[in-house]
């Protein structure tokens, strides 16, 4: 897994942290405020969903 450290956000406008990227399953891992647990995304799809927020 390669570690990240970026923030996006979802079709919602929530914003998300990215902490990982799983080159072998291609999968953007993430975390969502409040939530205990890391989010799972194929890159493909997460590429539809989110937008990077601007540093």
């Amino acid at each position: 897994m390669q570690d990240l450290d970026r923030r996006y956000r979802d079709w919602r406008g929530v914003e998300v942290h990215v902490v990982g990227y799983d080159r072998e399953k291609r999968k953007v891992i993430f975390r969502r405020a409040g939530y205990p647990h890391d989010c799972m995304q194929p890159v493909e799809r997460f590429r539809e969903k989110f937008r990077r927020v601007d540093a």
